[in-house]
């Protein structure tokens, strides 16, 4: 999959021990740490490349515009996981599972714009329910985008628009320019 991934997006593959995740830079360098992708089977594996391929083609960070970053990266995520599982890919379970539809009691087959919307309309429900309960929830909820990372569960950086400081430094360093990415 990494072959597949290099050659036809021409991306930059760049290992990083301890970064405990995967993820897609808007200027294509893949970070992966070694380590953390060995716990996946091959087929799981290629369900992550996968996943992060979805952002490049659907051009996630680019759809975005003015909404949450966040959530955005969240609803994408739903949208692109629920496209591979309908295609056959294999994906991590446990803790790593990724987002779907079904995780959240959503249609299946709605864009990540429409899954943004439900997952606004959610997120504020939430909120009006807090304060009228005086509650307070902390991160870590499932599908909660403040919650610890783990690729397709809405952290997956800058190529989804939700760039890091770690990412931003590739993408100067060795990331691909908009020429690059548009040849």
């Amino acid at each position: 999959a990494l072959a597949l991934w290099g050659e036809r997006f021409q991306s930059v593959p760049y290992f990083v021990e301890g970064y405990g995740t995967m993820g897609v830079t808007p200027g294509l360098v893949h970070i992966i740490d070694p380590k953390w992708v060995m716990q996946f089977n091959e087929f799981e594996g290629a369900f992550l490349y996968m996943h992060e391929i979805g952002h490049v083609m659907r051009d996630t960070a680019g759809r975005r515009g003015d909404r949450d970053h966040k959530l955005f990266n969240q609803a994408a995520d739903i949208a692109i996981n629920d496209d591979l599982i309908a295609a056959g890919w294999t994906p991590p379970d446990g803790e790593d599972a990724p987002l779907t539809s079904a995780s959240f009691g959503f249609p299946k087959g709605l864009t990540a714009e429409e899954y943004y919307d439900l997952l606004l309309q959610r997120q504020q429900k939430a909120s009006k329910d807090k304060q009228k309960k005086g509650a307070q929830e902390g991160p870590g909820a499932p599908g909660d985008p403040d919650g610890p990372p783990h690729l397709c569960s809405g952290h997956c950086g800058g190529i989804a628009g939700n760039p890091g400081e770690l990412e931003t430094k590739l993408d100067q360093e060795v990331g691909r320019s908009q020429i690059d990415k548009k040849a």
